[in-house]
């Protein structure tokens, strides 16, 4: 039978701090942090992101689901309409995902991605 593990999010440590690539970036400078748990057999983690906007897009085999723990933050899908999604939400992005991330308000995340 296998351990079961726990961990304190007070004690994460500093993280992985990165910024999306210049030519993704529509307003801001957001600065993100990724505090990896595990990567197998899917990845696993907090992420932070501060205030900006950046293009994303995914590719067909790329699926994460995410619970938000603070923040907020609006998604438009590429010809949708924004959709604003805060702290006590879950959200899909779903593969094949094209469109605007913008982080209205410090956000801070668990998350989910699986490679199908």
């Amino acid at each position: 039978m296998g351990l079961i593990e726990s961990i304190a999010t007070a004690d994460l440590g500093a993280g992985v701090t990165a910024r999306p690539a210049a030519e993704r970036v529509v307003e801001g400078d957001p600065v993100f942090t990724t505090w990896e748990i595990s990567d197998v057999p899917a990845a696993t983690g907090f992420w932070s992101g501060t205030p900006g906007a950046h293009r994303m897009a995914r590719d067909a085999q790329t699926w994460e689901q995410f619970h938000i723990l603070q923040g907020e933050i609006e998604l438009t899908a590429d010809g949708g309409a924004p959709q604003r999604f805060g702290a006590g939400d879950v959200v899909t992005i779903p593969p094949g995902f094209h469109g605007l991330w913008r982080t209205l308000v410090t956000v801070r995340k668990y998350y989910v991605t699986l490679t199908l």
